[in-house]
């Protein structure tokens, strides 16, 4: 058996292949299709993510701390600014 890639329209699919039909009778093909995104999007792995991303959230969990709610923006900006991060490229 070969596998097929890991798509939302293949796992509707397979989905409608091994669901009985008393199941699938109470489903709409909407809620079928749901199903399927919700199960891709549940077993596809999340991208990598940016170079620094988990330095930056260790400064906002341990350092905001500081503020109160609602943090600003700006609270934000000059925290990171004073940690040495800036922005690069970009518009």
């Amino acid at each position: 058996m070969t596998e097929s890639p890991l798509t939302p329209d293949a796992i509707e699919v397979a989905i409608r292949d091994c669901m009985p039909k008393v199941a699938l009778d109470r489903l709409s093909g909407t809620q079928v299709m749901r199903l399927a995104e919700d199960m891709h999007a549940a077993l596809t792995e999340p991208p990598p993510r940016p170079e620094g991303a988990e330095d930056i959230e260790r400064l906002l969990t341990e350092d905001l701390g500081d503020f109160s709610p609602p943090v600003t923006p700006e609270a934000i900006a000059d925290l990171l600014a004073a940690r040495g991060v800036r922005a690069t490229g970009g518009n």
